[in-house]
């Protein structure tokens, strides 16, 4: 994995070469991209700046792809490597993006990878979004349900899925008591009405098989 924060802290990467013009397929650049992806998202976590470099740059992104400028600048092979990132920095300042985001994209332009902006803004989107993939579940209490009881819940559903869930509580006072837990196309019917409607479903049931 890269050192990033070790390159961002000593400005070790910085160069004032020329750049070369590289032309990759679509697969190539997220190959490449992914690689400094993994690298910047661990450190945007790190640090509890993830979610804002990603909307830093995704907003790039589609700034990249009105403007024909830094369409230009990007692929232009006489641009050194210190302008490009003074140009694309400057267009972040602006943006107020976040000083990560900036070291970020200055980092690609010294190391010639402005090219894989796109696929590294939409990799590391990709990235935030798996990350916070949490469950929801609802849970349909007759009464308001404590902080222990929500953090109990919490707990089994942990344990039971493998993965955290995040906690809705609504109120149904028609329950009579207990709970329903709603996760995704699961429902966990623990209400005394549930058991009720249960029990009558199952003598309905009974009674149109001696019928």
């Amino acid at each position: 994995m890269l050192d990033c924060a070790r390159l961002f802290e000593n400005n070790s990467y910085q160069q004032t070469g020329s750049s070369q013009a590289v032309s990759l397929t679509r697969s190539e650049s997220r190959q490449i991209a992914a690689r400094y992806v993994e690298a910047f998202f661990e450190l945007a976590l790190e640090q509890k700046n993830a979610e804002k470099v990603d909307a830093d740059l995704t907003a790039l992104r589609e700034v990249v792809a009105e403007s024909s400028e830094l369409q230009k600048l990007i692929h232009n092979p006489m641009a050194s490597r210190a302008d490009k990132a003074a140009g694309f920095a400057g267009v972040l300042v602006k943006m107020n993006a976040h000083e990560q985001t900036i070291k970020f994209v200055e980092f690609l332009a010294h190391k010639q990878r402005l090219i894989v902006l796109v696929d590294v803004a939409e990799l590391f989107h990709e990235r935030v979004v798996a990350h916070n993939d949490e469950l929801t579940a609802e849970v349909i209490s007759a009464k308001t349900l404590g902080d222990k009881q929500v953090q109990d819940i919490k707990a089994a559903l942990k344990k039971a899925v493998g993965k955290d869930v995040n906690i809705v509580t609504k109120e149904d006072a028609s329950l009579i008591g207990g709970v329903i837990i709603k996760l995704g196309s699961r429902m966990l019917d623990h209400s005394v009405a549930g058991k009720l409607n249960r029990m009558s479903a199952h003598l309905k049931a009974q009674s149109l098989a001696t019928s």
